[in-house]
């Protein structure tokens, strides 16, 4: 599995990527609109509704993503994420924790709003 053409556009944060996973790819678009919120999500420019099927796919997938990474980056994207100085080296692996950062914003975002976690709890 990896996750590629990662990217965050200017129109109020908009990230994409494409992760690709036993020869089949999706691309993966997470909306934000000038103001803020709410987010669009849509896969294969399909848009998801809370705790759809492609939805827990897709969460499933970003944690095997994720658990697959090496300890180093994943320590990285973290310190980037909390905010902290990171350390790295060479510059091209700063920029990879970079672009990974997005991915896990992604997933945090689709974790609290449009997983069956979110579904239950908007129930509530």
């Amino acid at each position: 599995m990896r996750i590629f053409a990662i990217e965050v556009f200017r129109d109020g944060g908009s990230i994409e990527f494409t992760l690709e996973k036993n020869g089949t790819a999706r691309h993966v678009w997470l909306e934000t609109p000038i103001y803020g919120e709410p987010r669009t999500l849509l896969i294969n420019s399909s848009l998801m509704s809370q705790g759809c099927a492609e939805v827990t796919e897709l969460l499933a997938d970003l944690d095997h993503w994720w658990a697959a990474l090496p300890d180093q980056m994943r320590a990285l994207v973290d310190d980037i994420m909390a905010e902290r100085s990171p350390v790295a080296e060479p510059q091209a692996e700063l920029a990879d924790a970079i672009d990974f950062t997005r991915v896990v914003h992604v997933h945090n975002y689709v974790l609290a709003n449009y997983s069956e976690l979110a579904t239950s709890r908007a129930a509530e």
